[in-house]
């Protein structure tokens, strides 16, 4: 389970000191839960088990009630999906620094909770944890960019997107993406640049397998191994990897 940021700006927030105590200690319990992508389970027995193992005495209705009052506070947004409840963090983006992106843990929201996201997201009153002024990393990354082409560094979010319908989502031009799946490209994007996107999409095609979970996994691969890294090969530093791997030469 990822750890997640809590910034001091709680103290004046609006949206979280109008909740009960018990409502703002829940918040802090469940902000552990969500995905890459600000969503996870909130299905109030699943809650109970992962985030109160210790307490017998907090009950499905308590938990139920704490998560209706963040929902009115605009902290979630919640939808079923059969029998189980889901809910997104409407500005988990702006507070949460997502090193690497990883495979999507819950269902896309339905666009009525895409719709309610952008409203919120509008009038900018979602738990006011505003970015503070962070630190500089004292150890940035050595290869922000790897991709370092000149000639790749013009291409775009809106030219992956439109790769990205075409091949993958079968979308005609005029067509457009839900909110969702254009945050996790550019999330995708921010990793990796467009121009590497574009080439994974592009690879993940020629291998029929038109799936953006195959996109992503190729990109994982070839910044671990390269580019020219091909599926079934042995990793080239398995035997440089383990305990004895100083008695190896190349």
């Amino acid at each position: 389970m990822p750890n997640r940021i809590i910034k001091e700006s709680i103290w004046t927030s609006p949206n979280l000191n109008q909740l009960s105590d018990l409502a703002e200690r829940h918040f802090y319990r469940i902000l552990l839960l969500p995905d890459d992508f600000g969503c996870c389970e909130l299905t109030p027995l699943v809650v109970k088990g992962r985030c109160y193992p210790l307490k017998s005495d907090i009950s499905i209705e308590n938990i139920d009630t704490w998560q209706q009052e963040l929902e009115d506070n605009g902290l979630i947004i919640r939808w079923n999906s059969g029998s189980r409840q889901y809910a997104i963090f409407p500005s988990f983006d702006k507070h949460q620094r997502i090193r690497s992106l990883h495979q999507r843990k819950t269902p896309v929201p339905p666009d009525e909770v895409i719709t309610r996201i952008e409203a919120i997201s509008s009038s900018d009153s979602t738990c006011r944890q505003m970015p503070a002024n962070d630190r500089p990393n004292p150890n940035p990354n050595p290869n922000p960019n790897p991709n370092p082409n000149p000639a790749s560094s013009s291409l775009s979010k809106e030219d992956v997107i439109e790769v990205y319908k075409k091949e993958i989502a079968g979308l005609y031009e005029e067509e457009s993406l839900s909110e969702i799946i254009e945050r996790d490209i550019e999330a995708t994007i921010n990793i990796f640049s467009a121009a590497w996107v574009i080439d994974a999409i592009q690879e993940a095609v020629s291998r029929k397998n038109r799936t953006w979970h195959y996109v992503t996994g190729i990109l994982k691969n070839w910044k671990r191994f390269g580019k020219n890294y091909v599926p079934g090969k042995s990793d080239p530093d398995k035997y440089i990897k383990g305990k004895y791997g100083h008695m190896v030469q190349r």
